[in-house]
C-alpha cells in the first residue's frame, strides 16, 4: 500500500502512557480494538472505547492514556503525506 509507514497493534495496561508526541510526515489512525481510555491530541482529551477509531493529522501532539482497570488495545497504521 504506498504511503503506508506502520501497521501494528499496542497493548497498554491499566495506567499506562504513550509519551506526547507528533509527527510532521505522516497521519496516524488509531481503532480501539479492546478496553477504554483517553487520547489526548493538543491539550483535550478524548474517551475512547472499544470500537472507536481516531486519525491524528501530521503535527498534532497527541499521547494515550490508560485510565480503565483493564488492557486497552489499540491498531493502529500510518500514512506518509505527500511532499509539496
Amino acid at each position: 500500500m504506498p504511503n503506508l509507514t506502520n501497521f501494528s497493534q499496542a497493548k497498554f495496561a491499566p495506567g499506562q502512557v504513550a509519551a506526547a508526541h507528533a509527527h510532521g510526515d505522516m497521519c496516524e489512525v488509531f481503532f480501539v480494538s479492546q478496553g477504554s481510555g483517553l487520547i489526548r491530541v493538543n491539550g483535550t482529551d478524548y474517551p475512547i472505547e472499544m470500537g472507536t477509531g481516531i486519525a491524528i493529522e501530521p503535527g498534532e501532539v497527541h499521547e494515550v492514556v490508560n485510565n480503565s482497570s483493564p488492557d486497552l488495545i489499540l491498531t493502529y497504521f500510518g500514512l506518509k503525506i505527500a511532499s509539496i
